[in-house]
């Protein structure tokens, strides 16, 4: 048919057939729309043609001269368009009955024009237009393969020549009119499937054709005119930059995007055509083939014959060997597949999730397939061949759980589900590599406080020990991992839950023993997993026995020896250790391995450091370190004022990350601030301690605050020794202008806070006041103490009125209701001191009074002693009472 319009005598102008195909095309849609029979098709049919409408339109913007190109593509289209009428208009008049006989043929009919369309649509010359299709997106060597397995289903021959000859003989019945009236031959099955495919890519476009914005020339024609001489715009005449072509991509999108619709529409067509040809079994067969590219064709076309039909989805699951295969090719896309089905198996469908139970259990036949079913989170298969498996699939599936990436929950949930009983099982097995793997997986799974508590519960320890000193020395790898698990399952027994189970990895002296000796015998991975195995251990309800016994076993010697290691991990381990070793036991554990030499190596890891968490174990060394004069003249020397001083100085010292060392480094000045050595005191106020002390009392921890507090006191008791007389003046000074020196009202002589430390001076009196109404007992307790260092010794009445002048007194009477029975006592025994004085016993006497008598009849015995002998001086209580008794 395209041959005989082709050699017409007659040549009708491009420009009209343009024209006269877009009238067509709406005279063909306007039938279509009459039609009830096929009505689905037909349309499919008049969307297809209004598409085309508007590439024609934008054909039609072209230069004139680029029309002859087109004239072949464009007189096919207006036989094939008009041919569509012709069908549309039978099937609105002809008989019903006779409709109904030839349905089939009328589907047939339209296929055949609406292939011809496309051919013609073929015929456009795209590059001479400017609208190359090289960077189309079709891959051709998808088409060919699945050419040549489908060529050996139909038993034909798979060199290209002869299925090209059979191709051409196949058009040559199209062209003749003889398709029309005979059934589809096995050529044009096979033409038909090898098309589907391209239809994969169509079913999903969204793009519509946008309007050209710009004028579009034929490339010849812009060649000819440059070839010319001439370097402006053809159009606006303006001189142009550069002569590069570019191409009208927008075009080109429109011609490919309605050769998707026109391929999108066969599939529609004919998708009940393939199930009834049986073509079934055919593409089943395809999902066995070699290359990947057939299987995902042979899977996409399957899944455009099953969407939205549950007879066709029965006809597919009925074909032999149909779901194996099915199962078998989604495996190979496993990763994606796997998460969509857990997915799916957590869906409210139930129909939904009974599928996907179905499809991975089915799936799990193969070990690959199990290990991405874990690695998406679904661990039953897993499980199961952990369990009962053979031993093979026991180590594939212990391997992998000893890989994958878990969740906290995830490994919770393993452990509930039984995962532990299997690997502790694979623990006693003979084989050593059976072992390893286990331990491997046990280490991933025992990082969270709950499952090492399980672990313990289930005697993971026995089995754990035994393969670290059996078998640590002969294998590496183990030597490396089981320090790491029972590190975690140290950690476990510091956690919240484990406090009311009184668990602890290690009990007697042996097992302590056997353990710390490792760390002389391996390297720093395993030295650091055992440090903090002890670190965790220490800080158990059982720590003060454990740092008991480890000081026993000369473990201080081992730790300092750590200490002056390179290896920074290794050593803030080992520090930390030390420090802990240094809250409780003996001084002489310390003094036999701490010189000189230890001394000024710990000063020069504060000196370098920047781990804040190894400053802070440092500095708390120095502040447990025995009270000892030598040890703290090693330390003075050695510069530890100065890097106190700094620390505390620093800009940040407020921040959370440090707050731990200006506790230790507050606390380590208590031992350089003792009231017993006035040199000592003196080297700490000359670096400029004193003021940093008060400034701490209003913005530090309440340890911090504790601490500064204590040095305070320390310095404030030296401070009536030191505190210069003052000078009478002469009697010829009286006619000087000069005035009389002031002495301190309370130590009445010259204090300062560089000669004489008083606190008066360091305006630390107002902070400390406000300190008594901390809720922290140790706080309030440090901060009276201080206070009271200024009516202590003959300084009674002048210190009495310093501080009933800072609002101090009130303040001391409300610590009688403390509930702390060391802080209530501490307060009785100032108030007995301080009611000597006058002027306090009637200023506070009646406020003091209704607390004292409640001590008197709630109080233990000796607060009832104390508290009596106070209302005795304030003349509530004789001094015969029977509460003095």
């Amino acid at each position: 048919m395209a041959k005989d319009m082709i050699t017409r005598t007659t040549i009708t102008p491009v420009s009209d057939l343009l024209s006269q195909n877009v009238l067509a095309i709406v005279d063909t849609v306007n039938a279509s729309k009459e039609v009830f029979i096929q009505r689905e098709n037909f349309n499919k049919f008049s969307n297809y043609l209004g598409e085309l409408a508007l590439i024609l339109k934008e054909l039609s913007k072209l230069d004139s001269e680029s029309y002859e190109s087109l004239r072949d593509a464009l007189e096919i289209l207006s036989h094939e368009t008009k041919f569509g009428k012709q069908i549309a208009l039978e099937c609105s008049n002809r008989n019903k009955i006779y409709l109904l006989k030839n349905c089939r043929k009328i589907g047939e009919l339209l296929e055949g024009s609406t292939r011809e369309i496309g051919r013609s649509l073929s015929l456009i010359p795209l590059e001479s237009l400017g609208v190359c299709s090289s960077e189309g997106n079709i891959d051709q060597s998808f088409e060919n393969n699945l050419v040549a397995c489908m060529s050996e289903e139909f038993g034909m021959a798979t060199d290209r020549s002869t299925l090209n000859k059979e191709f051409e003989e196949f058009r040559s019945e199209i062209k003749d009119g003889r398709l029309r009236s005979i059934d589809v031959a096995e050529p044009r099955k096979m033409e038909q499937i090898i098309a589907l495919h391209e239809h994969a890519d169509a079913a999903t476009c969204t793009s519509r054709v946008e309007k050209q914005k710009s004028r579009t020339f034929e490339r010849s024609a812009i060649e000819k005119y440059f070839a010319e001489g001439k370097k402006d715009c053809p159009l606006t005449l303006i001189p142009l930059d550069n002569l590069r072509f570019h191409l009208n991509k927008n075009l080109r999108k429109s011609i490919q995007e309605w050769k998707q619709r026109n391929n999108m529409i066969t599939i529609e067509l004919y998708r009940e055509w393939l199930i009834m040809q049986d073509y079934v079994p055919v593409l089943i067969g395809l999902l066995g083939a070699k290359n990947r590219d057939i299987r995902t064709i042979s899977l996409d076309i399957l899944c455009i014959l099953a969407k939205d039909s549950d007879e066709n989805k029965e006809r597919i699951a009925k074909a032999d060997h149909a779901l194996e295969s099915i199962v078998c090719s989604l495996a190979e896309l496993r990763k994606g597949c796997m998460c969509l089905l857990v997915t799916m198996l957590n869906s409210d469908d139930p129909h939904a999730s009974k599928d996907a139970q179905e499809l991975l259990d089915n799936l799990s036949s193969l070990d690959q397939n199990v290990i991405e079913m874990a690695k998406a989170n679904y661990f039953k298969p897993l499980l199961q061949l952990l369990s009962s498996g053979q031993e093979h699939f026991r180590l594939i599936m212990a391997e992998t759980l000893s890989e994958v990436d878990l969740t906290d929950h995830n490994k919770m949930s393993l452990f509930r589900e039984g995962a532990l009983g299997s690997l502790l099982q694979m623990l006693s097995h003979g084989d050593l590599e059976m072992k390893t793997v286990a331990v491997k997986a046990l280490q991933n799974l025992s990082s969270i406080p709950q499952n090492g508590l399980q672990m313990i519960r289930d005697r993971a320890l026995g089995p754990l020990f035994e393969l670290l000193y059996r078998h640590g020395l002969s294998s590496p790898s183990l030597r490396e991992l089981v320090p790491t698990i029972i590190m975690h399952l140290a950690v476990a027994t510091c956690a919240q839950d484990a406090e009311h189970l009184h668990i602890s990895i290690v009990e007697s002296e042996e097992e302590i023993f056997k353990l710390f000796s490792l760390i002389s015998l391996t390297g720093p991975d395993i030295q650091t997993s055992i440090l903090r195995t002890f670190q965790a251990i220490c800080q158990s309800p059982f720590g003060p026995d454990v740092r008991k016994k480890l000081r026993q076993l000369s473990a201080v010697q081992v730790l300092v020896q750590l200490c002056e290691l390179n290896n920074q991990t290794v050593r803030a381990n080992a520090v930390k250790r030390f420090c802990c070793l240094t809250k409780d036991g003996d001084d002489s554990t310390f003094l036999e391995h701490v010189g000189q030499r230890c001394i000024e190596t710990l000063l020069g890891i504060i000196k370098t450091s920047s781990d804040m968490e190894e400053i802070a174990a440092l500095m708390g060394i120095i502040c447990n370190l025995p009270k000892d004069t030598q040890v703290t003249q090693w330390l003075l020397d050695a510069g530890t004022l100065e890097i106190i001083f700094t620390c505390l100085t620093d800009g940040n010292r407020n921040a959370s990350y440090k707050r731990p060392a200006v506790e230790n480094a507050v606390g380590a000045l208590c031992r350089f601030t003792v009231s017993t050595n006035r040199e000592w005191q003196k080297r700490v106020a000359a670096v400029g301690i004193v003021p940093v002390l008060v400034q701490l009392l209003g913005s530090g921890t309440s340890l911090t605050k504790q601490k500064a507090a204590i040095s305070l006191k320390q310095f404030s008791k030296s401070s009536a020794a030191l505190s210069r007389p003052v000078k009478k003046p002469e009697v010829f000074s009286y006619c000087l202008a000069a005035a009389p020196e002031t002495g301190c009202p309370a130590h009445l002589g010259i204090c300062s806070v560089e000669s004489s430390f008083c606190i008066l001076e360091a305006d630390a009196l107002q902070p400390l006041v406000k300190m008594l109404g901390e809720t922290d007992h140790g706080v309030c307790e440090a901060a009276l103490e201080a206070l009271l260092t200024s009516i202590d010794g003959e300084k009674l009445q002048s210190g009495s009125k310093v501080l009933s002048e800072a609002n101090a007194v009130a303040p001391i009477i409300k610590l009688l209701s403390s509930p702390s029975s060391g802080l209530q006592e501490k307060t009785l025994k100032a108030l007995e001191r301080g009611f000597h004085v006058a002027e306090l016993k009637q200023k506070y006497g009646s406020s003091a009074k209704m607390l004292l008598v409640d001590i008197t009849q709630r109080g233990s015995g000796g607060m009832k002693s104390l508290a009596a002998r106070v209302l005795a001086r304030l003349n509530v209580l004789d001094e015969q009472s029977s509460y003095f008794g």
